[in-house]
């Protein structure tokens, strides 16, 4: 292959000598990735989950906004996307719903989920996955509705009908795993994401204590905190080579 036609192939490719030619996120010092993830390309090997359970001790329905973008009340949520929300998720008795009809609780009490929902609206999450495990069957008989919410563009939204995640184990089990990085693959927690979750009976069926646990599974972050270490290390790491490089010439 001639230097022209090489030259050719790499222009066709947008391979033009750039950084932005090989960019998979691994050197990006506003990414944070854990586990087995070292870049985009690897992100489903990540290891950090956050974990939480919702109660609902009454039979009828209730719909938790488990992220709320920078609405402040599930009232905002329902007037900007038409959906029924009765509750915003946080520790205890959840904002907006009726005294101790729906609660919530983190599965480690030391990271609260005041503190995941405050961390993501500053630092947008990459959502890789959604485990959820039930104590009634009439949980899968629901949809999780996703939605990104931005003021100068349409909302996106999906419906995730639960029953299309079951199996014969994992009705066995109660526990579905909703692909989420599958099928919305631009979707993050940060201040424009939007997920309900109903917890409860169905319009037909009412069942009284419908518990839900639910697993985030999360990828890549732009932790922006988290670079401010890493330059820091890149810039001695940078003047202990240039010294003693210097030293060499001396």
């Amino acid at each position: 292959m001639t230097t022209q036609e090489i030259e050719k192939l790499a222009n066709e490719l947008n391979y033009v000598g750039s950084e932005e030619s090989s960019y998979v996120g691994d050197n990006d010092d506003n990414l944070s990735f854990s586990g087995g993830a070292r870049s985009f390309l690897t992100e489903k090997h990540s290891d950090l989950r956050y974990g939480f359970k919702v109660t609902n001790v009454m039979a009828a329905k209730q719909v938790v906004a488990v992220c709320f973008g920078d609405f402040p009340t599930a009232a905002a949520i329902t007037t900007y996307t038409g959906e029924t929300v009765d509750a915003l998720l946080t520790d205890g008795t959840l904002a907006g719903a009726a005294a101790a009809i729906l609660s919530a609780e983190a599965a480690n009490p030391k990271l609260t989920i005041a503190h995941l929902s405050r961390f993501t609206k500053k630092n947008p999450t990459a959502l890789i996955e959604i485990v959820l495990q039930a104590n009634s069957d009439e949980a899968w008989k629901e949809k999780v509705t996703i939605i990104k919410a931005n003021p100068f563009f349409p909302a996106e939204t999906k419906y995730l009908d639960l029953n299309d995640y079951l199996d014969q184990y994992q009705q066995q089990s109660k526990k579905i795993t909703i692909p989420v990085q599958e099928v919305f693959p631009d979707f993050q927690m940060d201040d424009q994401a939007i997920i309900l979750l109903p917890v409860g009976g169905t319009d037909v069926v009412a069942v009284t204590g419908v518990s839900i646990q639910v697993t985030l599974k999360v990828g890549a972050i732009n932790n922006q905190a988290g670079a401010l270490p890493k330059k820091r290390k890149k810039a001695f790491a940078n003047a202990t080579r240039l010294v003693n490089a210097r030293r060499k010439m001396i």
